[in-house]
């Protein structure tokens, strides 16, 4: 599954971290996507084979809920806030249920209902599923409210790269570099991502993580840092500050740097 599903810039932040689970939330909904274009589940597991499993996710404006009408919820979560995965709604295993009939959904048919986060009778106030594990009957699917999140204007096209500073060519030995601006970051944090690069600049922490994500996440609530720089071989997440930054040709490393520009959205 595709990681930020039908918008290819980082829209997402992580929310909760625990020993097997990570989550994540979109920063706001983009106006213009009306309605997810993948089934997606937005959140980490650690799974029994001791690999994490691929997070998805979706920003468009049916995924948030309006509190009082949640049986309008029309989303394509298919995930509970743990993680566990929806039962199909024309399924009666492993759970036995009574919303079976096309007209309690928001769905035309109870079949295009699929597995997805739905709320069929209002009665929870929340979006919510059966789950696929027999030992867990039903849980809320954290779905966000629409009181609580932003909608925000925005294109999916690329926007175009600088040449002097964004084009990297395949020298093992190339280096750019890179001047950041000083600028305000709201909660509408972004990054451009640089494959293939690590930075070389001031350390201010060393961490170990699971991803990319949870990586930039760190960089993100800390108002000294300004790039990250990630080696997936041993999930070290390196957090730099300073305004000049150097791109250096090293394999296996992606390196992320803030864009707090209001209302710019960066390409990964």
């Amino acid at each position: 599954m595709k990681l930020l599903s039908d918008n290819p810039r980082k829209t997402c932040t992580e929310i909760s971290a625990s020993s097997d689970r990570i989550g994540y939330i979109c920063t706001s909904l983009i106006k213009d996507f009306p309605k997810a274009m993948i089934k997606y589940c937005p959140v980490e597991i650690c799974q029994d084979n001791g690999t994490w499993s691929k997070p998805s996710i979706s920003c468009a404006l049916s995924e948030c809920y309006v509190p009082g009408r949640s049986e309008k919820y029309i989303g394509h979560r298919l995930c509970t806030g743990s993680g566990r995965l929806c039962q199909r709604w024309d399924s009666q295993v492993p759970h036995r249920h009574r919303f079976q009939h096309s007209h309690m959904f928001p769905d035309q048919t109870v079949a295009l209902a699929e597995a997805f986060c739905r709320d069929p009778d209002g009665s929870k106030g929340a979006p919510w599923c059966f789950t696929s594990d027999p030992e867990k009957k039903w849980e809320f699917c954290d779905v966000t409210s629409c009181l609580d999140i932003e909608q925000y204007d925005g294109s999916c096209s690329a926007k175009p790269r600088k040449q002097s500073t964004d084009t990297i060519n395949n020298d093992d030995d190339s280096q750019v570099r890179k001047s950041i601006n000083d600028s305000t970051c709201s909660n509408q944090i972004r990054y451009d991502i640089y494959k293939d690069y690590r930075l070389r600049s001031k350390v201010l922490q060393e961490r170990i993580t699971r991803s990319i994500l949870e990586c930039t996440s760190l960089c993100s609530i800390m108002t000294s840092c300004i790039a990250t720089t990630y080696r997936a071989d041993d999930r070290k997440c390196s957090l730099h500050v300073g305004k000049e930054m150097t791109f250096v040709k090293s394999r296996g490393h992606k390196s992320c740097i803030k864009d707090c520009s209001p209302g710019k959205f960066s390409v990964i």
